[in-house]
């Protein structure tokens, strides 16, 4: 699974801050945070949808037709652990001790 951002997370991840900080700054540039948030929010509606790698759509495949159903926890755990460490890659510090490593 790819664990690098791609141009749709990084876009989102700047159309967020601009949202945070934007009530914070002065008059002018408060408006042009909010011209720049707009601008993003159109460009990310823009790009092409990602295409999901096979293993991600051999394991959708295999949760509807039912076949994880007798190993359903073990497979949330799984998603779970890699989906923590996702985060830990793109957002250091972002769950802070709440979330034990896995």
């Amino acid at each position: 699974m790819n664990e690098i951002p791609d141009a749709a997370d990084i876009i989102l991840t700047v159309r967020d801050f601009l949202a945070r900080i934007g009530p914070l700054l002065a008059k002018g540039a408060k408006f042009e945070a909010q011209v720049a948030t707009y601008l993003l929010d159109i460009v990310h509606r823009e790009l092409p949808a990602p295409v999901q790698g096979s293993d991600e759509l051999e394991l959708c495949r295999k949760i509807r037709a039912g076949a994880c159903d007798s190993e359903w926890n073990a497979l949330l755990r799984s998603q779970l652990a890699e989906a923590i460490a996702r985060v830990r890659i793109v957002r250091p510090g972002y769950l802070g001790n709440e979330i034990s490593r896995p």
